[in-house]
């Protein structure tokens, strides 16, 4: 029978598995953590789990993590920059908010080496340009003009490949690729090796996929590395329909932990809008959502000041039947009435607009 995962002396460090039913991430965290929300989705909070190792898709600690080079300050400022471009903005987006709910956060990522031997074939492309000459009229007369125009030529390749690459991205979890589009790629060559002090006071995202389940991913990258390197063998400007026959050898599976910071605000629902920050590159991806009750407040008091001036210009009116100038002033009122009116529905409106153009993003969290 199958004996939970002694986590503390697998990793040597005092820790504990939990796992939030909202978001199915598995986390490491340290023993001496209460109850707390899931740092990643804010949806539930982190219950114990209990599994075997057979359960886990990987249980082993990582052999590189890959430290932080943004400092929490800095990286509360960058939050405060990217929340800066919500236009009104939730009333909950306050420093101090942000800066409290920060967590440091560890995803894992597999790093692959391996020794290639395949034959392939491709197209490579060449670019050559193309002079031709165009016919213009121009202050009444014609005139020729030279257009160079850039264009490929295409020819087939074959050949072997024998090489050997290091460190190919794979993916640890299911939603990998969409973290590297929202938050990019780290530069892995400054990652170290694992020591327990790396990972403390952090929460650890476990992985839920194991190297048999991201090799179809793997060797999409070696492919790609491939067909690179035919490229330039061939002295290519382009490469396409790159087609190959690999057999991988002596495969080195590594485990890299990369960080990110994690924080968020609650909207007029309440509800926790989360924002993440690249802890190496700084780079900033989120859920942006303006108030929509701060948006109807000023529409409000630009209806109340429009009436105000309606009202005003009504009363010019009549007073115009004695004093025939004052009629000017009822004009001016009744335009700025206008204004205040439509302005009041810009803001409305754009604020609708700017929530649902975000709305997609909301489903995403790391």
């Amino acid at each position: 029978m199958s004996q939970p995962v002694d986590w503390s002396a697998l990793w040597n460090i005092e820790c504990q598995a939990v796992a939030c039913e909202h978001c199915n991430n598995a986390y490491l965290v340290p023993s001496s953590v209460g109850v707390v929300r899931c740092p990643t989705c804010q949806g539930d909070d982190l219950d114990p789990l209990e599994a075997d190792a057979e359960q886990m898709a990987y249980s082993q600690p990582p052999e590189l993590v890959l430290g932080y080079t943004i400092e929490e300050t800095n990286a509360l400022q960058r939050i405060l920059k990217f929340t800066d471009n919500i236009p009104l903005r939730p009333k909950d987006i306050q420093p101090q908010n942000l800066r409290g709910r920060l967590r440091r956060v560890y995803l894992p990522m597999w790093l692959v080496d391996g020794d290639i031997q395949a034959t392939w074939q491709a197209e490579a492309g060449y670019f050559y340009e193309v002079v031709s000459h165009r016919e213009q009229l121009a202050s009444g007369q014609w005139q020729s003009r030279e257009v160079k125009e850039r264009r490929t030529r295409w020819e087939p390749r074959v050949g072997r490949l024998a090489r050997h690459y290091d460190n190919v991205i794979a993916p640890a979890l299911e939603r990998f690729g969409r973290i590297r589009q929202a938050l990019g790629d780290s530069d892995i060559s400054k990652a170290a090796a694992y020591t327990p002090e790396a990972v403390q006071s952090a929460f650890v995202c476990l992985p839920d996929r194991s190297p048999d389940d991201a090799w179809a991913e793997a060797i999409k990258g070696f492919q790609s590395s491939a067909a690179e390197e035919c490229r330039k063998a061939a002295e290519a400007d382009e490469i396409r329909e790159y087609r190959w026959s690999p057999e991988v050898e002596k495969r080195n599976w590594t485990q890299l932990l990369i960080p990110f910071y994690s924080t968020y605000y609650l909207d007029d629902e309440g509800e926790p809008r989360m924002i993440y920050i690249n802890g190496q590159t700084g780079q900033v991806w989120g859920h942006r959502q303006t108030s929509l009750r701060r948006a109807q407040t000023a529409a409000l008091i630009s209806a109340g000041v429009a009436l105000l001036f309606f009202v005003l210009s009504l009363l010019a009116f009549f007073l115009a039947v004695a004093v025939p100038p004052v009629v000017a002033l009822g004009v001016i009122g009744l335009l700025v009435a206008a204004v205040f009116g439509i302005v009041g529905l810009v803001r409305l409106l754009h604020a609708s607009q700017f929530n649902k153009k975000n709305q997609a993003d909301l489903g995403f969290t790391l």
